[in-house]
């Protein structure tokens, strides 16, 4: 006898609308909130013309969204990724007034743990660094910003 149960995805809470591309969300751990980027469909193809957008508190209840004017949004943040074997890491900042946002997905085998999801706030000013984990479930689809976000090589 065979059994065919369905297959569920179990997809991260977002502050996405349907209209647009989710490329990274996640709830936090330890809070009711989600972080979320946002981008405009077909944003690849079109660079100038989309936009990308950060959105952070709980659904339904936006406290933060960057940039309020998503015209040339893409060119407010900076994108940077480095992989070699056994290591990868994607990162996505970008700077409202005196706070540095930086969104991270890593991997390195042997760390503990070996892999760490969420976003780091840093105070400018005091050097102040927040870190937030995302909690289990995350969405994260960076090829959708390749080639349309400044690139940060360091």
């Amino acid at each position: 006898m065979v059994l065919l149960l369905p297959v569920f995805s179990i997809a991260a809470p977002t502050h996405c609308t349907p209209a647009e591309e989710v490329v990274f969300s996640c709830p936090l751990q330890r809070t009711a909130k989600v972080v979320s980027v946002c981008a405009s469909p077909r944003l690849l193809v079109s660079p100038s013309k989309g936009y990308l957008v950060y959105r952070f508190g709980k659904l339904g209840a936006v406290e933060l969204e960057f940039p309020k004017d998503k015209a040339g949004s893409p060119a407010k943040f900076v994108h940077s990724h480095y992989f070699r074997a056994q290591t990868d890491r994607t990162q996505l900042r970008f700077t409202s007034g005196d706070f540095t946002y930086e969104l991270f997905d890593e991997y390195e085998q042997g760390a503990k743990p070996p892999s760490a999801v969420g976003v780091r706030v840093i105070q400018e000013r005091t050097g102040q660094v927040t870190q937030l984990a995302c909690g289990k479930s995350v969405t994260a689809h960076w090829n959708l910003i390749d080639g349309a976000v400044p690139v940060n090589d360091d």
